[in-house]
């Protein structure tokens, strides 16, 4: 761990820079993006000059982002150790790219060159369908998106599906580091995209249901999360035995969702 001891304390010393709560939603009451700017490069994000393009505050934030992860990450030991930290950038060039390639756009200003893939990498790999340099679950995530968008037409669809994947591949990358603090991380990120994906569906009007998934789907642990959940979220929440699910319970799952 004495590895570490010269990265924390750069990361500490970068943490007087961050807004806190009170100065976050200050921002919300200037009129221009300029004035935004300003406030933002006395923390150290731009140098304050004044915009072009009021669209320009995208670039400068995502330049800000990538020498921010080249400075901590040149700090540590073996980088592959963190490399889950960059795969939701990764994940957000795979969304811009898509999205741009299917809405016929140009998003090349809001691609952040800080993932395990660069960004230029990434664009040319998607262009040529070339997915070898992915990982599994990435490779499995974009065809489906690809497939998903040509159905629908509905670029959230694309949103849900890279995040589930995103998630799954940092999960794996802290299990496999055997560190119980970077799994437990991860586990309650997890938790904030699933309310998350909760209040997309909904906003979009998709049908869905809550699966608690339990050893004990009748028992009193299993139900009262279940109803804590439905009470919560306000959504349909059945518990069930994944592992053992009959015949009945399938058909149960789906006789919730068409009620939806």
């Amino acid at each position: 761990m004495s590895d570490y001891i010269f990265p924390c304390v750069v990361v500490r010393s970068k943490e007087v820079d961050l807004l806190n709560n009170e100065e976050t939603l200050k921002l919300l009451e200037y009129d221009s993006v300029q004035d935004i700017m300003n406030v933002l490069a006395e923390h150290g994000y731009g140098d304050g000059k004044e915009l072009e393009n009021p669209r320009d505050f995208e670039a400068i934030l995502s330049k800000n982002m990538e020498e921010m992860y080249k400075e901590i990450y040149s700090t540590i030991p073996d980088e592959k150790e963190l490399n889950f930290f960059k795969y939701p950038n990764d994940y957000h060039n795979l969304k811009v790219l898509l999205k741009a390639e299917f809405l016929e756009t140009d998003a090349k200003d809001l691609l952040i060159d800080s993932g395990t893939i660069p960004a230029e990498q990434m664009e040319e790999m998607l262009r040529r369908r070339d997915f070898t340099q992915m990982t599994v679950e990435m490779r499995a995530a974009v065809d489906e998106a690809i497939e998903l968008f040509a159905k629908s037409r509905d670029p959230q669809e694309i949103d849900i599906r890279l995040d589930k994947a995103c998630y799954k591949d940092m999960l794996t990358d802290a299990e496999e580091s055997g560190n119980d603090f970077l799994k437990e991380y991860v586990m309650q990120l997890i938790d904030l995209l699933n309310v998350d994906s909760f209040v997309r569906l909904k906003e979009i009007g998709k049908p869905f249901l809550v699966l608690v998934n339990s050893a004990d789907p009748q028992g009193e642990k299993a139900l009262r999360l279940r109803d804590d959940i439905r009470d919560k979220l306000g959504v349909s929440v059945l518990t069930c035995n994944c592992m053992t699910l009959t015949r009945e319970d399938i058909e149960a799952i789906l006789r919730t969702v068409l009620c939806e």
